[in-house]
């Protein structure tokens, strides 16, 4: 999906699921909405990050959710 799409499932799930790019390792790593902002889980880290968009995730279509009971994109 879209970045916009993915973005609008963020904000309206609840609780705010998980997202990720396909291109990105499987590794635990994704995105996510708390207080209304987003943020970059890194799981090497195991901590949040303040996520900085790039022009290739706004135009990315690879976005997908992942929401407990597996990945939709």
């Amino acid at each position: 999906m879209d970045f916009a799409s993915c973005l609008i499932l963020l904000a309206t799930m609840t609780p705010s699921p998980r997202a990720r790019r396909l291109d990105w390792p499987d590794d635990g790593t994704y995105i996510t909405i708390i207080n209304e902002k987003l943020y970059t889980y890194t799981a090497k880290e195991k901590i949040f990050h303040s996520l900085t968009i790039s022009t290739g995730d706004i135009l990315g279509e690879d976005w997908v959710i992942k929401d407990g009971r597996g990945e939709v994109s």
